[in-house]
């Protein structure tokens, strides 16, 4: 048996969990899920271990909504027959016996890998990862002015044109998804979520942890691509292309682990 992964009480952990768990029972989401870096073996089962979860929430929400019809003076947060602890712990349960260990494993280091570090992303690998993206469109002369060889800049512009490329398509997929229509249970999701978020889709965020999950693909890419000698050069490229007033200027610099990390890399 698996142990639920997460720490509810930290508001980032919980916000992985809701939204991990929500996407988990959208039949919206399968189409996606390999994007976000999620291989599954039994996906119904999966999905339907996440619902059940969801279903006794959607109920105690809907319970909630009608005390608070009735009676306006209600508390804005009224006690939960089931805590939601409890039922992310169930969820994790009837997910091992239905879907089988290795595919609760896959959940379990998704919520607690790309979709809790999308969440808590730094300043340089949510900068670097922009400006990966600002680099598909800019020509390799920019960035062999500022010291990096010219057939390395080639090569570096060709795996940014490829991030910016599905980061794209992915938005547009996501965007498409969300004027089609529902199936029952995505419709009953969805209405529960945009009850006191309208206008805010189920799938919103996901498209972030994508463009994250892309960058993390790409990113060992730049580093086997350019040579550690020349990553003050690419920092230099950065720079100018934000400019000094830009308040992301600061995480242009690379980290220390990140340059060991490069380096170590290389001596591999």
């Amino acid at each position: 048996m698996i142990d639920f992964p997460l720490n509810l009480s930290d508001e980032d952990e919980s916000w992985t969990w809701r939204k991990g768990s929500l996407w988990l029972s959208l039949d919206q989401f399968e189409r996606f899920r390999l994007d976000v870096g999620l291989a599954l073996e039994n996906v119904e089962a999966v999905k339907l271990a996440a619902r059940c979860a969801l279903r006794v929430q959607c109920t105690i929400n809907a319970a909630n909504r009608a005390r608070w019809a009735a009676d306006p003076n209600s508390p804005d947060e009224l006690d939960e027959d089931v805590p939601t602890e409890e039922l992310a712990k169930t969820c994790f349960r009837t997910m091992t016996e239905t879907a089988g260990m290795q595919d609760t494993e896959r959940v379990a280091a998704w919520l607690t890998g790309p979709v809790l570090a999308a969440n808590r992303e730094s300043g340089w690998h949510y900068l670097w990862n922009l400006l990966l993206y600002r680099l598909g469109e800019v020509k390799s002369s920019s960035l062999a002015s500022h010291g990096i060889p010219i057939d390395t800049a080639q090569k570096l512009v060709k795996i940014a044109v490829r991030h910016r490329s599905e980061v794209d398509a992915i938005e547009e997929r996501i965007e498409a998804a969300q004027d089609e229509p529902l199936s029952e249970w995505d419709t009953i999701a969805y209405d529960d979520y945009q009850w006191d978020s309208a206008g805010v889709y189920p799938l919103t965020g996901l498209g972030s942890l994508a463009k994250y999950v892309s960058f993390d693909r790409k990113w060992p890419e730049v580093q086997r691509c350019l040579e550690p000698a020349y990553i003050d050069a690419l920092v230099r490229w950065g720079r100018a292309h934000l400019g000094p007033k830009d308040n992301l200027y600061e995480h242009v610099t690379m980290p220390n682990d990140v340059r060991e990390a490069w380096q170590q890399a290389w001596r591999n």
